[in-house]
């Protein structure tokens, strides 16, 4: 099952782990951490909010967006680009179809979701509570409790 660590103590512990920086209130945040749910990936969130984001963080993501990956260095913007990265690095459980017409329909309605739906005020939420019965939505609630119980 992933893990998921927030606040301050993100990041002190093995600095091998993966970061998530960005703040769960985002619809884009929740769309990566529904990823590293589905495929158990381990990361730390630490949190970043919209408008009050330091230099080094600007340093990671020049637009001033969240979220942001890091693995050590390296350190992609983007939901999307993101998303795509861990369907690479692991391919299991797929979240992509494999099919390249298939494939170009779902990052359709990938783009549509950031950007059309996400402006009406659906996102990304919108369709992830309709997979499996909300366990994707669910486990995030909880990880989120968790995460403000601990602080």
């Amino acid at each position: 099952m992933a893990g998921e660590s927030t606040g301050a103590a993100a990041g002190r512990g093995d600095r091998n782990r993966a970061i998530l920086h960005g703040v769960s209130l985002s619809p884009f945040v929740r769309k990566v951490r529904a990823v590293l749910h589905l495929k158990s990936i381990d990361y730390d969130l630490v949190n970043v909010m919209p408008g009050g984001m330091d230099s080094e963080f600007l340093e990671k993501s020049p637009l001033s967006k969240i979220p942001v990956w890091q693995e050590g260095g390296w350190t992609p913007p983007d939901s999307s680009a993101i998303c795509a990265y861990l369907e690479r690095v692991k391919h299991a459980p797929a979240l992509y179809p494999s099919d390249p017409r298939e494939f170009a329909q779902a990052l359709f309605w990938e783009k549509y979701a950031d950007t059309r739906l996400n402006e009406s005020g659906g996102g990304l939420a919108a369709f992830i509570e309709t997979m499996d019965e909300n366990e994707v939505l669910h486990a995030l609630v909880e990880e989120d409790r968790a995460a403000m119980a601990s602080v």
